[in-house]
């Protein structure tokens, strides 16, 4: 009899614990409620008040549609997942680094960077605007099934790009630069880079102990702009170079 009442508290506690587990593993959509700019970490702007989504446990969306706000984000943050698809909005990133661990989802408003980092994350770009200023950075992003996104401003980009069924718009001063000092960089993956500006571009600098890959699904052209590419590598130039005029116009 003392078996059986130990046996059935083990079970029971197994159970306590293995629920336990599921309930702390499910996410949480936190919505920012109106449309008024305001801090990310103002909980009082949020639909999971008194928090501010803070872990890779919330599916942030910035939706309120309204009059244009801004949404400024200035921590170290890492979520699950993040959609804008308010016309009306802007996430403005001012600094430090921003890791989306499922997929950043543009599907209106625009995505700012200014000095900001974003790492480690998929992209995916279906309307809206994708800006940088002020030294805005990118590490091993992959930017996935982006078919009319437009691209501003230059994005430094360290350890990969990554296009998955993709084709990047640059617009006026869009473009990127692909950092190398000592290491190898790459633009892999599958789709097109598109220059709808003439002041696009794509930069690659560094040592000459640098190498830059280019993967061969990879097609550089022309679109509403000429665009530019420059290099302090002569042989990265003239791949650059080989990969634009070969592209269709």
């Amino acid at each position: 009899m003392i078996y059986n009442r130990m046996f059935s508290a083990t079970i029971a506690a197994g159970v306590i614990s293995s629920f336990g587990v599921w309930a702390h593993s499910q996410t949480a959509t936190a919505e920012w409620l109106n449309p008024v700019s305001g801090n990310w970490t103002d909980a009082t702007k949020w639909s999971t008040a008194p928090t501010y989504p803070n872990s890779n446990l919330y599916d942030v969306v910035l939706g309120a549609e309204g009059q244009d706000y801004v949404v400024q984000l200035g921590t170290d943050t890492v979520l699950h997942s993040l959609t804008i698809d308010s016309p009306s909005a802007t996430l403005k990133q001012t600094s430090r680094t921003l890791t989306v661990q499922n997929v950043f989802t543009l599907d209106g408003g625009v995505y700012l960077s200014e000095g900001g980092h974003l790492a480690n994350t998929a992209v995916s770009i279906n309307n809206g605007e994708f800006r940088s200023r002020f030294n805005a950075s990118l590490t091993n992003v992959t930017f996935q099934d982006s078919l009319s996104g437009t691209i501003r401003g230059l994005f430094t980009v360290y350890d990969g790009l990554e296009l998955d069924s993709s084709i990047l718009h640059l617009g006026t001063g869009g473009g990127f630069k692909f950092e190398l000092q000592g290491t190898t960089n790459t633009l892999s993956g599958t789709g097109q880079i598109v220059f709808d500006s003439e002041s696009g571009s794509l930069q690659a600098e560094g040592s000459s102990t640098s190498s830059m890959i280019i993967g061969e699904g990879i097609q550089i052209r022309t679109g509403l702009g000429n665009g530019s590419i420059s290099a302090t590598s002569n042989l990265i130039k003239s791949y650059f170079q080989k990969l634009w005029t070969a592209a269709p116009g």
